[in-house]
C-alpha cells in the first residue's frame, strides 16, 4: 500500500504550483518547451497530445466585410508546451433563433427568442515571442477583414 501512495503522490494536486492570478506570472521570451508549466507533467499522459496553455483572452467588436452588423469577437492566445509561438483561436458571437433549434412543431414559447453562442471563425499561428505581440498581429489580420 505504501508503494501505491508514494507513486500517486506526484498526481495528488497537479495545479498546486500554478499562479492563482495572471498578474502573478512574468512574460517570458524563452522557448515554450523551457517555460514552466506548473506541476502538470504532460510527459506522463500517454493518451493526451499537443498540450496548449491559454495565456490570454481578449474580446473586440468589429464589422466583418459583408456582414450587416458589428459582431463581438473573442481571441484566445494558446501557447504550445512543446513548440514556440502561439495559436490564436478566433470565435465570433452569433445569435440563432431558438425556434430553428427545435424540431418541427416544437415549443411554441420559443417564437421570437434567440440563443447566443461562440462560432469558431479562424485559427491563426503566430511565431512572435510574447502573447501581446501575437494578439496584436492577429488583431491586424482581423482588422483587414473588416469594413
Amino acid at each position: 500500500m505504501r508503494q501505491v501512495v508514494e507513486a500517486l503522490r506526484d498526481f495528488v494536486d497537479p495545479f498546486e504550483d500554478l499562479p492563482t492570478d495572471a498578474g502573478d506570472r512574468e512574460e517570458s521570451a524563452e522557448p515554450a518547451a523551457e517555460q514552466r508549466t506548473g506541476c502538470i507533467h504532460f510527459e506522463r499522459l500517454m493518451k493526451l497530445h499537443e498540450p496548449y496553455v491559454l495565456e490570454k483572452t481578449i474580446e473586440v467588436y468589429g464589422p466583418l466585410r459583408g456582414d450587416d452588423e458589428t459582431r463581438l469577437f473573442r481571441l484566445q492566445a494558446l501557447r504550445s508546451i512543446n513548440e514556440g509561438g502561439f495559436q490564436v483561436a478566433i470565435h465570433r458571437q452569433v445569435e440563432v433563433p431558438l425556434a430553428s433549434l427545435c424540431p418541427a412543431g416544437g415549443l411554441e414559447s420559443t417564437a421570437g427568442r434567440e440563443v447566443e453562442f461562440w462560432e469558431p471563425y479562424d485559427l491563426i499561428w503566430s511565431g512572435l515571442p510574447t502573447v501581446d505581440k501575437a494578439l496584436y498581429e492577429v488583431l491586424g489580420f482581423l482588422e483587414m477583414r473588416c469594413d
